[in-house]
Formats: C-alpha cells, sequence, structure tokens
C-alpha cells in the first residue's frame, strides 16, 4: 500500500484528526472534516454514515463535541463499515 493511501484503509486516520483538531478546540479544522465526511458518505449513497456525520458536524457546530464522544465513535463504526464492505469490490491482487 502506498504511504498516502494507507490512511484511508481505516477510519482509525479520520477519528484521530477530528479529535485532535476537537482537543486542540480547533472547531473550524473538527468541522471541515465531519463536513467532508457528511459530503462523502452522501456521495457513496452510504446511508448509517450520513446520518452519523451529520451528526458529529451538528455537534461540532455547537461547539459541544467531545473527542472521545459518541458522534466520533458513532462516525468511527459507520466507516469501518463502509471501508469494510468496498474492499469485499475490490479485487484481491488490488488491495
Amino acid at each position: 500500500v502506498e504511504p498516502s493511501r494507507a490512511k484511508y484503509k481505516d477510519a482509525d486516520y479520520f477519528v484521530e484528526e477530528v479529535r485532535r483538531a476537537l482537543t486542540e478546540q480547533r472547531w473550524a479544522d473538527a468541522q471541515r472534516r465531519a463536513h467532508d465526511m457528511k459530503g462523502l458518505a452522501g456521495m457513496l449513497g452510504a446511508r448509517r454514515l450520513l446520518p452519523a456525520a451529520r451528526a458529529l458536524r451538528t455537534a461540532i457546530a455547537a461547539h459541544r463535541a467531545d473527542p472521545d464522544g459518541a458522534e466520533v465513535e458513532r462516525v468511527r463504526i459507520e466507516l469501518d463499515r463502509v471501508l469494510a464492505e468496498i474492499a469485499t469490490l475490490v479485487p484481491p491482487r488490488a488491495r
């Protein structure tokens, strides 16, 4: 796996970016990441990830998102599910 693509193998990279931004109270950065995730979920038709990303974005906009809170964890779980589904569509040699 190329280093630049490795960060997208699981949800941990996204979650750590959001958690770091929230911990450092960089609300705009956290908001941007949540907005990007919401857009990605919508583009993919990820019906469970989309509302999770919306809830995270709303919590961040209200400055009430917790780095270890339920909204962040729900996005992590749903993103992992989406990535696992995508992995089943990719031929083994392409992984």
